[in-house]
């Protein structure tokens, strides 16, 4: 699978098969996973692979999320932010929840291109599951994702038109040539604008 289909078929799955992820393909997953880009490449971040089912049920208790129970694994992405902290201060916490952010779409991306399914999970009660995982207390638990070949094809999700979110050179600069202004601003968006084009061929 080309990477821009990943990026185009990742989908958040809550339903899953009961078909066992082979360890091999979770440890390749990660492997791809830390290859994202991490502030001043120092390494803080830790994973727990959870397939113990049992251990899978409490996790979905802590999260308040049921479908979480369902999941063939679960992924515990964990920082150890007072690394960087240390080198940034109390900046090296937002580059902290940066790299790890980097790394889990990485997983996301990787799972998609073997047909695995995953969800994103980051509300769930820490301190719970760093007692159960028995997580060292000066580490923080930064994401949550959900694994299992897919039983569901959720649509696919909404988002704005590009051309209404991008500016070019300053904020409010919808276009990135001066002299095509005129022909844009009064049109909500190039989507539109060229809607009236087709319609009168």
């Amino acid at each position: 699978m080309e990477l821009k289909d990943a990026i185009r078929n990742r989908r958040s799955i809550r339903k899953y098969l009961d078909d066992d992820i082979p360890y091999e393909d979770i440890l390749e997953i990660l492997s791809l996973g830390i290859l994202a880009p991490i502030a001043g490449n120092i390494s803080h971040y830790y994973f727990i692979i959870v397939k113990d089912p049992e251990k899978i049920k409490k996790i979905s208790e802590f999260a308040g999320q049921d479908f979480i129970k369902d999941a063939n694994t679960l992924i515990i992405i964990i920082s150890d932010d007072n690394k960087l902290k240390s080198l940034y201060g109390e900046k090296g916490q937002i580059f902290a929840i940066q790299d790890t952010a980097a790394i889990a779409e990485n997983i996301l991306l990787a799972a998609t291109d073997k047909n695995i399914g995953t969800c994103w999970i980051g509300s769930f009660n820490e301190e719970d599951i760093k007692n159960l995982l028995e997580i060292p207390k000066d580490k923080n638990i930064h994401i949550i994702i959900a694994m299992g070949y897919p039983n569901e094809k959720p649509k696919e999700p909404i988002r704005p038109n590009l051309y209404d979110i991008t500016f070019f050179e300053k904020w409010g600069n919808k276009v990135y040539k001066p002299q095509l202004y005129p022909l844009f601003k009064n049109i909500k968006s190039i989507t539109d604008y060229f809607k009236r084009v087709f319609e009168k061929i």
